[in-house]
């Protein structure tokens, strides 16, 4: 639901992929990000980030970590994609 919820998730469980929106509530999304970062270095590999404004100080960010994303709305198709070759790079 949250920023906040989804880093508590994210400390607690091992999860292959994660998609995250950049605007939450609570804590956006590049905050959540960096904040796990802090505890798992090596995060950005499982990353990707769904956004509908993606400003250039945002793709700064994006490019700056090694982060895939996606612009809103993108077709499922591209989704699914993204997801597989994140999970396809972690093996």
């Amino acid at each position: 639901d949250d920023g906040q919820e989804a880093l508590d998730k994210a400390s607690k469980q091992y999860f292959d992929v994660i998609v995250s929106d950049v605007q939450m509530p609570v804590m956006d999304g590049p905050e959540f990000f960096s904040r796990l970062a802090e505890r798992h270095p090596r995060i950005h590999s499982r990353f990707l980030f769904f956004t509908a404004t993606p400003t250039a100080a945002l793709k700064t960010f994006f490019r700056d970590r090694d982060l895939m994303f996606l612009i809103k709305p993108a077709p499922i198709n591209k989704l699914q994609e993204a997801v597989t070759e994140i999970l396809n790079r972690r093996r």
